[in-house]
C-alpha cells in the first residue's frame, strides 16, 4: 500500500499521538482522507510580554533543553481537545455518520492520554505528581509504623492478661508465648504465680522471674540462661535438659526438682535447696553452691569441675562417677555420701565430713584432705597418691588395696583402720597413730593414739 492510501484505523492511537506529539490540525471536510504525513510543527511565535524572574529561569531552561537536542515543553501549542476528538472519531468512519459509542470511546481514549501529556509538557504537573507520590510513600510508612505500634501494644496487653490468669488455670493456655513476648521486651515477671504450668522449650533468656511460683511446672528444655530466679519456688519442677547457664538461683527452692542433663554451668546456686533433686549428668562446672542443701540429691555422673561448694550439705548424696576435679569442698558435709569411682583429683576436701562415705575406687590423687573426717569411710581401691591427709581422721576406715604412694599421713588417726594390703614405704607418717586393732603391713608399727593424746 502506498503512503498516500494509508489510513488511521485506531482513534485511541491517534488521540495518544496527537496528545503526546501535538501538531496543528488542518481544516478539512468531514469525509476527506488524511494525507501522509498530515502534520507540521507549529511554533507559537506570538510576541511575549516582559519576563519575570521565574519566566527568565524557564527561558534559560528551554535554551538548555534546545541545546541538548530536546524539545521545550512550552514551545509547542497543544491542539484543542474537541478538534482532536472529532478528528479521531471520524478517521476510518467513511461517509457514514459517527455513532455515539465511537464518540464515547474516542473521548475516553483522549482522557486516558491526558496524564501522559501533562507529565510530558507540564513541569508544574510533573513536580506536583512527584510530590504527591513521595507524600503517599511517607504516609504509607507512617501508617504502617503506627499500625505496628498498635499491634505491639495489643500483643503486650494480651500477654499480661494471660499472665494474670495463669495462677487460676493449670496448663499452658498460651502462657508460654506470653512469657516469651514479655521476656523478649525485658518486662519484669517477678512474683509470677504460675504453678503447674506446661512450658517445655520456652525461651526465657535473661527473664526476671525472681520470687515467682513455678512449682511443679514443666520447663524441660527451657532456655533460662542468665535468668533471675532468685528465691523462686521450683519444687518438683521438671527442668530436665534446661539451659540455666549463668542463671541466678540464689535462695531458690528446687527440692525434688528434675534437673537431669540440665546446664547449670556458672550458675549462682548459693543457698539453694536441692534436697532430693535429680541432677544426673547435670553440668555444674564452675557453679557457686556456697551453703547449698543437696541432702539426698542424685548427682551421679554430674560435672562439678571447678565448682564452689564450701559449707554445702550433701548428706547421703549420690556422687558416684561424678567429676569433682579441682572442686572446692571445704567444710562440706558428705557423710554417708556415695562417691564411688568419683573424680576428685586436686579437689579441696579439707575439714570435710566424710563419715561412712563410700569412696571405693575414687580418684583422690593430689587432693587436700587435711583434718578431714574419714572415719568408717570406704576407701578400698581408692587412689590417694600425693594426697594430703595430715591430721585426718581415718579411724575404722577401709583402705584395703588403696594407693597411698606419696601421700602425707602426718598426724593422721589410723585407729582400727585397715592398711594391711598397703605399701607404706615412701609414705609420710610422722605423728600418725593407731591402736591394737589397726591392720598394718608386717614389720610396721605405729604409736598408740591414746599415748599421743595424753602427751
Amino acid at each position: 500500500m502506498q503512503p498516500e492510501e494509508m489510513r488511521w484505523e485506531s482513534p485511541g492511537l491517534l488521540c495518544y499521538l496527537c496528545a503526546a506529539h501535538p501538531q496543528p490540525i488542518p481544516r478539512r471536510s468531514a469525509h476527506a482522507r488524511l494525507p501522509h504525513p498530515p502534520y507540521r510543527p507549529l511554533v507559537d511565535a506570538a510576541p511575549r510580554p516582559p519576563l519575570a524572574g521565574s519566566a527568565r529561569r524557564w527561558r534559560r531552561r528551554r535554551r538548555a533543553l534546545q541545546a541538548a537536542g530536546e524539545a521545550s515543553p512550552s514551545s509547542v501549542r497543544l491542539p484543542a481537545p474537541w478538534a482532536v476528538i472529532c478528528l479521531a472519531a471520524r478517521i476510518g468512519a467513511g461517509p457514514r455518520p459517527v455513532s455515539i459509542a465511537r464518540w464515547t470511546g474516542t473521548a475516553l481514549d483522549w482522557l486516558a492520554s491526558r496524564p501522559v501529556v501533562l507529565l510530558h509538557h507540564s513541569p508544574t504537573f510533573r513536580f506536583t505528581a512527584e510530590a504527591v507520590a513521595v507524600g503517599a510513600v511517607f504516609a504509607g510508612i507512617g501508617s504502617l509504623w503506627l499500625d505496628m505500634d498498635r499491634r505491639e501494644e495489643d500483643r503486650i496487653n494480651t500477654a499480661w492478661a494471660l499472665v494474670a490468669a495463669a495462677k487460676d488455670v493449670h496448663g499452658n493456655v498460651g502462657l508460654g508465648a506470653a512469657l516469651e513476648t514479655l521476656a523478649a521486651r525485658h518486662a519484669s515477671l517477678a512474683k509470677l504465680q504460675a504453678p503447674g504450668t506446661y512450658l517445655p522449650g520456652a525461651s526465657l533468656k535473661g527473664a526476671d522471674l525472681s520470687k515467682a511460683n513455678l512449682s511443679e511446672a514443666n520447663l524441660s528444655g527451657a532456655g533460662l540462661s542468665k535468668a533471675d530466679l532468685s528465691e523462686t519456688k521450683l519444687s518438683k519442677a521438671d527442668l530436665s535438659k534446661a539451659d540455666l547457664s549463668g542463671a541466678n538461683l540464689m535462695g531458690a527452692d528446687l527440692s525434688k526438682a528434675d534437673l537431669s542433663k540440665a546446664d547449670l554451668s556458672g550458675a549462682n546456686l548459693e543457698g539453694v535447696d536441692l534436697s532430693r533433686a535429680d541432677l544426673t549428668q547435670a553440668d555444674l562446672s564452675k557453679a557457686d553452691l556456697l551453703g547449698a542443701s543437696l541432702v539426698g540429691a542424685n548427682l551421679s555422673k554430674a560435672n562439678l569441675k571447678g565448682a564452689e561448694l564450701p559449707g554445702a550439705d550433701l548428706l547421703g548424696a549420690n556422687l558416684s562417677k561424678a567429676n569433682l576435679m579441682g572442686a572446692n569442698l571445704r567444710k562440706v558435709n558428705l557423710s554417708e555420701a556415695k562417691l564411688s569411682r568419683a573424680n576428685l583429683i586436686g579437689a579441696n576436701l579439707s575439714w570435710v565430713n566424710l563419715l561412712k562415705a563410700n569412696l571405693s575406687q575414687a580418684d583422690l590423687s593430689e587432693a587436700k584432705l587435711s583434718q578431714a573426717d574419714l572415719s568408717w569411710a570406704d576407701l578400698s581401691g581408692a587412689v590417694l597418691s600425693g594426697a594430703v591427709l595430715s591430721r585426718a581422721n581415718l579411724s575404722n576406715a577401709d583402705l584395703s588395696w588403696a594407693d597411698l604412694s606419696g601421700a602425707d599421713l602426718s598426724g593422721a588417726d589410723l585407729s582400727r583402720a585397715d592398711l594391711y594390703e598397703i605399701e607404706l614405704y615412701g609414705i609420710k607418717v610422722p605423728g600418725a597413730c593407731g591402736d591394737e586393732k589397726t591392720k598394718l603391713p608386717l614389720g610396721i608399727t605405729l604409736p598408740a593414739c591414746s599415748k599421743l593424746n595424753a602427751e
